[in-house]
C-alpha cells in the first residue's frame, strides 16, 4: 500500500447508502471519487471528486479507470 491518503472508489456515491460510505472515507482522510449518473448529487456528496459514469457501459468504466490511474479501495 501506498503511503498518504487512500484513492476511494464509491460507485452511487451520490444517494443512499453510496453517499454515506462517501462521508466515511472523507471523514478519514481519503480522497473519494464517487461515480454515478447524477452529477448534482455526486457534487453534494462531499467527495474530493465526482465522476459521472454509467457502470453499466464497459467502456465508461475502463475509461474511468484509466483517468484515475491508482485506485486503492473500490
Amino acid at each position: 500500500m501506498s503511503a498518504g491518503p487512500r484513492v476511494v472508489v464509491v460507485t452511487g456515491g451520490g444517494k443512499g447508502i453510496g453517499r454515506a460510505v462517501v462521508a466515511r472515507f472523507a471523514a478519514a482522510g481519503d480522497r473519494v471519487v464517487a461515480v454515478g449518473r447524477d452529477r448534482a448529487a455526486l457534487e453534494e456528496a462531499g467527495a474530493s471528486a465526482a465522476e459521472v459514469c454509467d457502470v453499466t457501459d464497459e467502456a465508461g468504466v475502463k475509461g474511468l479507470f484509466e483517468r484515475l490511474g491508482r485506485v486503492d479501495v473500490l
